[in-house]
């Protein structure tokens, strides 16, 4: 399990992008609710033999606070690539985020490879997020 210090700074995190994205309204015309979120759920982390809670962890929030400046992270979670798969989107992507260092990259490769892949069903998203959704 995360510690609340990283479970609260997802919240915030969500609550930041959910307000940037726009979503104010819901189709039955009430507002959104991203604190009903759960981040840890959509986020997990299925500790395995290269994937620990703390690379997890880290891995997460190098996510967040570095794909998500160019789109939400409703793609990222919904795609259930092997690590070959979330090879290729990484090497599509490399010159976004030139600030991230090769170990890092490694991280979040293990991270998407080890729970968000074709075994793992995809978490369970509300219908504002799956509208967020931008192709590669």
């Amino acid at each position: 399990m995360l510690d609340l210090s990283k479970s609260m700074s997802l919240r915030k995190v969500a609550a930041a992008l959910f307000m940037a994205a726009g979503l104010v309204a819901l189709s039955d015309g009430q507002g959104a609710q991203a604190q009903d979120l759960d981040m840890d759920e959509i986020f997990r982390c299925v500790p395995s033999e290269n994937v620990d809670e703390a690379l997890c962890g880290e891995a997460r929030d190098l996510i967040i606070n570095n794909c998500t400046i160019c789109h939400a992270f409703v793609p990222i979670v919904l795609q259930q690539f092997d690590a070959q798969g979330w090879d290729g989107l990484f090497d599509r992507h490399a010159d976004r985020s030139p600030q991230l260092t090769e170990p890092q990259i490694t991280d979040m490769k293990k991270y998407l490879a080890a729970n968000f892949n074709p075994s793992i069903e995809p978490p369970d998203l509300p219908q504002e997020l799956l509208d967020l959704w931008t192709s590669y």
